[in-house]
């Protein structure tokens, strides 16, 4: 009867070998369908899968707790914080073993959930996203909605997408210009030769397109100094002209004044020869007529000449006055433009933002730009949070916090 016994046991024990060695192969085929990631550790948060072949009741999905462990039917709590599954599967096979719960246990663990990668800063949807083996940032930052802002009220309706991008480039080709007639005023009132080459760009803007508004400002101040060349000509020649004018009549008035003198000599005369009774009166008389003319004639030289003078005192005033009401006209364009600048510059400002909360940043060719980013992983290595310089192209492991901070345009083309 002992025999039998015995016999039947071994029987059964044989039986039981070839059950689970089948049970093996189809569950092996079974967690082979199921992402694994070998050789990580088992953290605080993961949720394990554990199959206990030919017992259900021992079966079960558990969550690592805060304390590492994870909670088993018949077995309690058992430390796995720090272990691979391969390791807790031999945990679990040797516990069943040694409380003789069952001697002949095939385990199966797999982790049914790993912790979840936090996606923060510059991304549509900042969360805890779930991690999947083989995970990057850029898949990461795909499931929490793309770069841009996480506030509601910044984000662009997709049919006023087109709308916004042509405003933004309209603003930006219109801030280029501000700033090429900032650098035209302020080289005119330099008195330079021309624009400087080193006028800030904007990142929207081609660099073609720069090259021409810079051209065209170039041009139009060799224009306007062309047309002050002209002017300033011509007034240096009406004041030669008056100098010449001012000569003349100096010597008019020298002659007038010798005229002057030999017409006293000879009334003079005269009015000696008339008491001697050697001339007529009348003779006297047209000599005083023709000394009262001349007299006249001197004082409308004198007349021409003061009037000379004055012209060439207000032409010589005019010139100055003009250059200087220049200057303070260009100040005062100068002034305004640096205003519209600042404005110009807020607004594109605010474009941008918006354009980026919608995901969107324009090329200095006019186009959509792939958005840049500097990324910054926070990873838990040894009960330690280390900062971990990434890229879009970095693996993320489990319970990473990802920081997500989008480059400001001006990191692209020297905005």
């Amino acid at each position: 009867m002992i025999a039998l016994t015995r016999q039947s046991i071994s029987q059964q024990r044989t039986h039981a070998r070839l059950a689970a060695g089948l049970a093996v192969l189809c569950a092996a085929l079974t967690f082979a369908a199921a992402p694994l990631w070998a050789g990580t550790a088992v953290a605080r948060g993961d949720a394990l899968r554990v199959e206990v072949l030919n017992a259900p009741d021992l079966s079960r999905d558990a969550r690592v707790d805060a304390d590492g462990r994870v909670m088993l039917p018949m077995l309690g709590g058992l430390d796995v914080a720090g272990k691979d599954v391969d390791q807790i599967r031999d945990l679990i096979t040797r516990e069943l073993r040694d409380r003789d719960i069952m001697p002949f246990a095939t385990v199966l663990v797999e982790i049914a959930a790993y912790r979840p990668v936090y996606v923060n800063g510059d991304v549509s949807e900042p969360r805890a996203i779930e991690f999947s083996p083989g995970m990057t940032v850029r898949q990461a930052v795909v499931v929490a909605g793309g770069l841009g802002s996480p506030f509601e009220e910044d984000r662009i309706p997709p049919g006023e997408l087109i709308g916004a991008i042509a405003e933004l480039r309209t603003s930006a080709y219109a801030l280029m210009q501000t700033r090429a007639r900032i650098a035209r005023l302020e080289a005119e009132l330099a008195d330079a030769e021309s624009i400087s080459d080193d006028i800030p760009g904007v990142s929207e803007v081609a660099r073609d397109d720069r090259a021409k508004i810079v051209e065209r400002e170039r041009s139009l101040m060799e224009q306007r100094a062309q047309r002050e060349t002209g002017a300033s000509a011509h007034r240096e020649a009406v004041l030669d002209l008056l100098e010449l004018e001012l000569n003349l009549l100096d010597d008019q008035g020298k002659l007038q004044d010798e005229e002057i003198q030999l017409q006293a000599d000879e009334v003079a005369n005269a009015r000696s020869l008339v008491e001697r009774g050697l001339m007529p009166r009348q003779q006297l008389q047209e000599l005083l007529r023709e000394k009262s003319q001349l007299s006249r004639d001197v004082l409308s030289t004198d007349a021409y000449a003061a009037r000379a003078r004055q012209a060439k005192q207000t032409a010589q005033f005019e010139r100055l006055d003009e250059r200087a009401q220049l200057k303070i006209e260009l100040q005062a364009q100068l002034q305004q433009e640096e205003l519209e600048r600042v404005r110009q510059e807020a607004a594109l400002e605010g474009q941008r933002a918006r354009l980026l909360a919608a995901g969107v940043q324009i090329a200095g060719n006019g186009s959509k730009a792939e958005l840049t980013a500097d990324v910054t992983i926070h990873r838990t290595v040894g009960g330690k949070v280390q900062k971990v310089d990434a890229t879009f192209d970095s693996a993320v492991e489990p319970g990473d916090v990802l920081d997500i901070k989008v480059l400001d345009e001006s990191a692209l083309i020297g905005g």
